[in-house]
């Protein structure tokens, strides 16, 4: 015999939370929720949650502390990045020092094009799984320039602190790239740990209805990973319901949140997010 199904429709015009992570719902009244189960029956929102950010986040939540590192350059003198909060894979992490910081400090060449060349790189290496980090003697390109008299022949360092956890993303432990300063030799490496571009590899859906004793988020109603590219919407259609019991008593309000794999806020960016429950007869 099929049980009568309930819809509930959540999404930012009826949310009442004034949280990005959260969707509140008050009901024109208490509803008694006793013996009855909830699923999952959609969920579409967009792929936006942050990856880096600083201790705490511009709401004053708890952040990531991934967006600082530096260099030190052939002067020995060492200059701060800081990662404005937001989602950056390595090509945008390499991009923002280069055009952001060291051009500024002018610490580039022009090739015979007028082209900026650099002298400190990391870049993805699918083959062994890491991240490659590049210094490479200060030099006059052929056919180039040195605009801003630059000296030559020494090596800069790529600084990864202990007090943040920006090596985690790069896959690097903390220290200096290359150890010493001032050397004059061509220095290529591989990070020694697998680089965590996001901080929030699962995504669980949680709801103030469900009540669960075999999960250590007593309320998920499911998980899932991304497997789109940033930006992107994320539809969800469960291919098989999972009804989970609700708690006895009645409610007036529904809440549907998000949370990463450790139970810490998704820091969702756009809150253009639809959610609908499935709510049943147990």
């Amino acid at each position: 015999m099929n049980k009568k199904v309930k819809p509930f429709f959540l999404n930012e015009g009826i949310n009442i939370s004034r949280q990005k992570n959260k969707l509140s719902m008050q009901l024109p009244t208490n509803m008694d929720f006793h013996n009855k189960e909830v699923a999952l029956g959609y969920l579409g929102l967009y792929y936006s949650w942050r990856n880096v950010s600083g201790a705490f986040k511009s709401n004053g939540e708890k952040g990531y502390n991934n967006n600082q590192f530096s260099y030190t350059w052939v002067n020995g003198q060492t200059y701060n990045v800081i990662l404005p909060d937001g989602f950056y894979p390595i090509p945008d992490i390499l991009e923002y020092m280069q055009k952001q910081v060291m051009i500024p400090n002018g610490h580039f060449m022009l090739d015979g094009k007028g082209k900026h060349v650099f002298f400190i790189e990391f870049v993805s290496n699918p083959t062994y799984y890491t991240v490659t980090m590049t210094c490479k003697p200060v030099a006059i390109p052929a056919g180039g320039s040195n605009p801003n008299s630059l000296p030559l022949g020494k090596v800069p360092q790529l600084n990864i602190s202990a007090d943040n956890n920006f090596g985690k993303i790069i896959g690097f432990n903390s220290g200096s790239y290359p150890a010493l300063p001032n050397t004059t030799t061509f220095y290529n490496v591989n990070g020694q740990n697998v680089p965590k571009i996001s901080s929030a590899n699962t995504v669980y859906v949680q709801c103030n209805l469900a009540e669960s004793d075999t999960s250590l988020f007593t309320n998920a109603i499911y998980q899932f990973s991304p497997t789109v590219p940033y930006n992107q919407y994320i539809p969800i259609i469960p291919p098989n319901l999972i009804y989970l019991d609700v708690t006895d008593g009645s409610k007036r309000m529904i809440d549907v949140w998000f949370t990463d794999q450790n139970g810490d806020p998704l820091d969702i960016i756009d809150n253009e997010i639809n959610v609908t429950l499935l709510v049943r007869d147990a």
